[in-house]
């Protein structure tokens, strides 16, 4: 270890030992415990409960520390303020976890005991504790019980008395209840419909069941399956874009892929081994004929539907994906860049289809038809963006992608079918697209053929596949008065970053059915099906949790057993239903006990603020809205839901295989938790993926440093009860007065939901601020500098607590508070006028710093003598008369200048300013400044005159342009322009 670790390793056990005092501290005196009081209000706060089947890692952490930085706040702005926590138990994961366990899987194995070993040292002990695996619940309940603890090390304002599982028996009870509301409403319906499924669980899947579905969404697609007359058979081909069967050409079709012969409803159809696969899944009874390779159709002719007087040849694709919907393409060149850049690449080199007699003829002479009008292409859209993108040949994936969305795009809105595509002629694309694909299923020309988006694996291991079953129960978010009120309620609420609403409203426009129940997993018994063994899943039963956090804990101090939990006992205390001495009678539960858990609920409701990761967008985040407004009045719909992006480590995602995964519970051994809460909320505004590097964490730990000794010294510092701030120097009151601005503006950030921009008002700007004035207060009393930095420092410490609360605590108590700065309120700082004025000044004299600096680097010597001229008052005037006339737009001479010869303050010197303006070149930058004046300029520069000679080693003079006693031997004065002064500098 270098002497350099050395000394950061010990500046971390520092931080360390800081942080387990005050965490000890703030848990003995319990101060993070929600309590009803009326006299004050309250905010409620929600961070979706983690899967307990495994270590949480740093990804986790950016979404919490965001969260409790967001609580925090609202606690130290004097609200009374709760953020429980409870743990996802419910669904697959932990029951496929156990399984795999159980069965000796050795990848599982080594996985958990490398989780187990973040926690547990003792080999032996680890080994026990993944061989209890094998009962899932022994998974869920050791996580849980280290994912308080690693919430608690990460310094987590929770309240920790509110914590349950969603496999108690006391949450089942309430998921029921929920479940009675929306079956009496009908938003619960029965029926067919595509779902993803998981042939060897034999169970519906949802993103809770799905390997990266959480971050790698996996959705149904519909295809229209379309039946290519084939002899007696029909070759099937899949598409999306039904409406372009009048422009096809050919079919494509994989060489050496396996195709199957089934017969269906007296049909004999021809698709892949694959796809054959899929049907089965899809409700139809299949009887399997023979197998085929796909060189055994290629050089066939086929009929399409609706076309029956074009044969169409079957060609070899080694493109075409078997394992995708059937296994057959077919072509439309006009249309399809894909299908285009295939042909022409045969058509210049037929080698591969050589040995087919003829078919090379065929194929060259194959043209492409167009069936589609859309005004910014010419006959054939197809070539000619292919054309413009320079596309060479199939190898060009990017490019024939971007080709085919943009055509895609255009022609669907845009597009207007052709006079020879029968009824359909003169509609627009948008239209027929549905309308072609409605036409030939009620002519048994095609069928719905149901697709994943992506391959996706199920966590027992099984290909996730589409499957249409009977009598399957639905959340029925498709429900039009159920949709509007959800929509409804999203546009009260609150979203930050709002470029995020566009999101909610895509998903609520999207979601239709959903399957509620399963076969298999933990959870609560569907109440229409109860003993046949369907639960309710996972994403279905966690959506109006939050609610159960308001009264859980009063179940567990009354000892209240879950057959207590009957419906009138939620409907009382969650929509004030009933009379509470008959739900009492019924129940067996106390009256004043049932009074207190409906007043609690009815004080913290509703949630406030929830916060999570966008990955939760489409699925849990807008369930919950279409929940709350099911079973809740509108003044218990949620508030605000704040979010982020992902992290990933050095630019990639994190994964085990990669080995970059930082687990939560090593955070505060590797880093500290301080530094690591800062550059969670530091490293990355919100919306945008924050990329975890160990340059990005080392640069601020060198910051943190000297902040934390900085901070230190200054705490250390008498106060002195006779500082006037009005009554200070220049420096010290611009000091001041930039320090509230910047700390004033950070609680603004805050606000906002605005990590990034709170810690570089908050951190960065700050510490710029007291060194600049640490360096720059030449002249001023040691008494007064420490009376100042002594005045600005117990504000700046706690604004910053809501992001580094262990550090704010330990400096709060050097500073003499008895109070933990945890409760204490943020100051409610002004900035005046006057400190306005002074901020600039300041930001002037440092801004004319850094001319006089850049002229010396490129000197390369130092300067005898500077001479510095201020703007005359004139052209002070002129400036910000010109800054109202441009208002914020471009440079606009004619404006400018008809503006200006109207007003007689500015008619006498007409020329001057004419000359000023072409000298200024058209910037419209130079106007959209804050302007202070000749004379505060003046002031600023003499007020740093002592700073500014020491620190350029020479003397310094300053002028007023235009006035008489002026010393300019190079004319340099007539330059200067308002809060740019023009230099003269003697070498």
């Amino acid at each position: 270890m270098s002497e350099q670790q050395g000394v950061i390793s010990e500046f971390f056990e520092s931080l360390r030992s800081i942080e387990k005092k005050w965490q000890q501290r703030w848990s003995e005196k319990d101060i993070f415990k929600g309590i009803v009081d009326p006299s004050k209000k309250k905010y409620f706060v929600t961070i979706p409960y983690p899967y307990s089947s495994g270590a949480l890692h740093v990804g986790h952490a950016r979404t919490y520390t965001l969260g409790d930085m967001f609580c925090r706040y609202k606690r130290q702005l004097g609200n009374n303020t709760l953020w429980p926590m409870a743990f996802h138990i419910t669904g697959t994961p932990v029951l496929s976890v156990s399984a795999k366990i159980a069965e000796g899987d050795k990848h599982t194995i080594s996985l958990y005991t490398d989780y187990v070993s973040i926690y547990e040292q003792d080999e032996k002990q680890i080994k026990e504790i993944v061989q209890s695996f094998n009962d899932p619940m022994n998974v869920a309940m050791y996580f849980a019980k280290n994912m308080i603890s690693d919430f608690e090390a990460m310094g987590y304002s929770l309240d920790v008395h509110r914590q349950f599982t969603t496999g108690d028996p006391e949450y089942n009870k309430f998921i029921e209840w929920q479940y009675k509301h929306l079956i009496e409403q009908k938003l619960i319906v029965q029926g067919e419909f595509p779902i993803l499924w998981c042939p060897i669980d034999k169970n519906a899947v949802g993103e809770d069941d799905i390997r990266d579905a959480d971050v790698n969404k996996v959705e149904v697609q519909e295809f229209v399956a379309l039946k290519f007359q084939m002899g007696e058979d029909f070759l099937v081909a899949a598409t999306f874009r039904p409406e372009t069967i009048y422009g096809a050409t050919n079919l494509w079709i994989h060489p050496e892929a396996h195709y199957k012969r089934i017969r269906i409803n007296g049909e004999t159809w021809v698709i892949s081994s694959r796809a054959v696969t899929k049907l089965h899944q899809q409700n139809f009874e299949i009887e399997e004929l023979e197998e085929k390779l796909g060189s055994e159709f290629i050089g066939l002719e086929v009929f399409a539907p609706r076309v029956p007087d074009r044969p169409l040849p079957i060609l070899p694709a080694p493109f075409v994906d078997p394992e995708h919907a059937t296994g057959v393409v077919y072509s439309v060149p006009a249309h399809a860049p894909y299908d285009y850049i295939a042909l022409r690449d045969l058509q210049e080199d037929t080698s591969p289809i050589d040995q087919y007699e003829g078919l090379a003829d065929k194929v060259v002479k194959i043209e492409p038809i167009a069936l589609i009008s859309v005004e910014e292409y010419g006959e054939f859209p197809a070539i000619e963006i292919c054309e413009r993108l320079g596309v060479k040949n199939q190898n060009d994936t990017e490019k024939l992608e971007t080709a085919t969305q943009e055509i895609y795009s255009s022609e669907f809105y845009n597009g207007i079918m052709m006079d020879f595509t029968e009824e359909f002629a003169g509609q627009k694309v948008e239209n027929a697209k549905d309308n072609v694909a409605k036409t030939l299923i009620d002519e048994q020309r095609a069928f719905p053929f149901y697709e994943t988006s992506r391959k996706a694996f199920c966590r027992c291991g099984g290909e996730i596949v589409v499957a249409v079953l009977p009598d399957q129960y639905f959340l029925h978010y498709g429900n039009e008065t159920w949709k509007s009120k959800a929509f409804d309620a999203l546009s009260k609420m609150t979203i930050t970053p709002e470029k995020y609403r566009k999101s909610f409203e895509r998903t609520f426009d999207w979601l239709d059915r959903r399957p509620c129940v399963r076969k298999r997993g933990l959870g609560t018994e569907f109440p229409l099906t109860k003993g046949q063994g369907w639960i309710i899943e996972s994403l279905s039963d966690s959506v109006i949790y939050m609610a159960f956090y308001t009264i859980i804990h009063h179940i567990r101090e009354h000892n209240i057993r879950s057959e207590q939990l009957i419906p009138e006992v939620f409907d009382y205390i969650f929509l004030k239903k009933g009379s509470k001495v008959k739900v009492s009678k019924k129940s067996g539960i106390d009256q004043q006990v049932l009074g207190e858990m409906q007043k609690e609920f009815l004080y913290w409701y509703p949630n406030d603020l929830r916060h999570t990761a966008i990955a939760h967008i489409g699925n849990h985040l807008s369930f919950t809205i279409f929940h709350h407004v099911a079973i809740f009045p509108p003044k218990h719909w949620p508030k605000c839901f704040s979010l982020n992006e992902l992290l990933i480590r050095e630019g990639e995602k994190m994964s085990k295989s990669a080995g970059n995964v930082i687990p939560i519970a090593l955070l505060p051994k590797k880093y500290s938790v301080d530094v690591t809460r800062m550059y969670l909320v530091a490293a990355g505004s919100a919306d945008t993926v924050l990329n975890w590097t160990d340059e990005g964490i080392n640069t601020l730990v060198t910051r943190f440093r000297k902040f934390w000794s900085l901070i230190n010294e200054i705490a250390s510092y008498p106060i002195d009860k006779s500082f006037d701030v009005n009554k200070s120097s220049f420096m010290t009151r611009s000091f001041i007065s930039a320090c509230t601005s910047h700390l004033k503006e950070a609680v603004s950030q805050l606000g906002v939901y605005n990590g990034r921009d709170f810690v570089t008002h908050a951190f960065h700007l700050m510490l710029r601020e007291i060194e600049f004035y640490q360096k720059s207060s030449i002249g001023i009393s040691k008494k007064e500098r420490q009376a100042a930095l002594r005045y600005i420092v117990d504000h700046w410490n706690i604004i910053l607590s809501p992001m580094i609360p262990h550090v704010c605590e330990e400096i709060n108590e050097k500073l003499g508070s008895t109070e933990f700065c945890s409760l204490r309120n943020i100051p409610q700082l002004e900035v005046t006028s006057e400190a306005a004025d002074l901020m600039l000044q300041t930001n002037f004299i440092k801004d004319l710093s850094e001319d006089i600096q850049a002229i010396i680097d490129l000197k390369r010597d130092s300067p005898k003598k500077i001479i510095i001229y201020v703007a005359p008052e004139w052209k002070q005037e002129l400036y910000g008369e010109i800054s109202k006339i441009l208002g914020g737009g471009s440079f606009n001479m004619g404006k400018i200048m008809g503006t200006l010869k109207s007003n007689p303050k500015f008619t006498p010197k007409m020329s001057e300013i004419a000359k000023e303006l072409k000298s200024v070149r058209g910037d419209a930058k130079i106007f959209r400044k804050e302007y202070v004046g000749t004379e505060k300029e003046i002031d600023a520069i003499n007020g740093y005159k002592q700073y500014l000679s020491k620190h350029f080693d020479c003397n310094l003079e300053v002028f007023a342009a235009g006035t008489k006693s002026i010393i300019d031997p190079l004319n340099k004065a007539s330059k200067a322009q308002p809060m740019k002064p023009a230099l003269y500098m003697d070498f």
